[in-house]
């Protein structure tokens, strides 16, 4: 069983279904507060995803109205940053609840901003093998946009993470694949 995005998988009988992903629940007013933020505040999540992965946020771009909820690990004193931990919800929930996702391509973090209709600023990561398959994917579903690890470093995507809020979101998550993965796999086990 082979869920979207995926790379290819020559010489191999694969089923592709559509992603695999949990939908969150949009709790932005109680986060907001649970923050002591304005109800106008424009949230960015940045998370690299499962990977630990430093993020020197000090030439972060200070936007007005934009506020950053990072991990717990890499947190820097900033008016404009909090820590994940401060939000006390769920991953998926905050997804759901924030107007930006800022991260590296990984399979969670695209399909889970996808279907939760979160827009994504993400760091590339050529070297990685699906990480074109995934980009090209995440292109067809959400506004999003490449930033070089670099100017991820350097803080230089004020720019890019502007643009990206100003894009309207399409209300049509894509299809999951869940449904379609458990069929397969009773149908191939005998099931029912």
């Amino acid at each position: 069983i082979r869920s979207e995005p995926s790379m290819p998988m020559a010489g191999l009988e694969t089923e592709t279904v559509g992603p695999i992903a949990e939908r969150g629940s949009n709790r932005r007013p109680e986060l907001l507060q649970s923050l002591g933020l304005p109800q106008e505040t424009t949230l960015v999540l940045a998370t690299m995803g499962g990977i630990r992965t430093e993020m020197d946020m000090a030439n972060w771009p200070g936007i007005d109205g934009v506020h950053y909820l990072v991990p717990d690990l890499i947190l820097q004193p900033r008016a404009d940053i909090s820590a994940l931990s401060s939000a006390r919800m769920s991953f998926t929930d905050l997804l759901c609840s924030v107007d930006a996702l800022l991260t590296k391509p990984g399979y969670g973090s695209f399909t889970e901003a996808a279907c939760n209709r979160t827009p994504v600023l993400y760091a590339e990561r050529r070297n990685w093998p699906e990480h074109g398959y995934l980009c090209r994917w995440l292109e067809h579903q959400i506004p999003c946009r490449a930033i070089s690890r670099q100017q991820l470093s350097q803080g230089d995507f004020d720019a890019d993470l502007i643009w990206l809020l100003q894009q309207p979101v399409g209300p049509d998550a894509p299809p999951s694949g869940l449904e379609k993965a458990v069929t397969a796999i009773e149908s191939y086990l005998k099931i029912k």
